[in-house]
């Protein structure tokens, strides 16, 4: 694979630095082996995109998985909340489901 393989330092106690290896791609790389990239994925890697002569981090591809672990649906964010609904407060379902 294209893959280039870097170390970052990703937490710091007082004792140690934690260092994670990660997989890099610069964008052009990416372009050319998308596919490749996208079977990566699937199977459970995360790719780092860097862009530019410096290689500056731009972007991470990550399994969706991953991502939907990450940022789901919030239930009960009202909770708790002061709401009322007026008494004369109407909508037809077609503007309630968008139809």
């Amino acid at each position: 694979m294209v893959f280039g393989l870097r170390h970052i330092r990703c937490q710091r106690d007082k004792f140690h630095d934690t260092f994670v290896f990660v997989k890099y791609m610069p964008v052009g790389k990416l372009k050319k082996h998308f596919s490749e990239v996208i079977d990566e994925v699937k199977a459970g890697e995360e790719v780092v995109i860097t862009y530019g002569r410096k290689r500056a981090y731009v972007a991470v591809i990550v399994p969706y998985s991953a991502y939907e672990a990450k940022h789901g649906v919030k239930l009960g964010l009202l909770k708790d909340k002061n709401l009322f609904i007026a008494d004369d407060f109407t909508m037809t379902e077609d503007e309630l489901f968008g139809s």
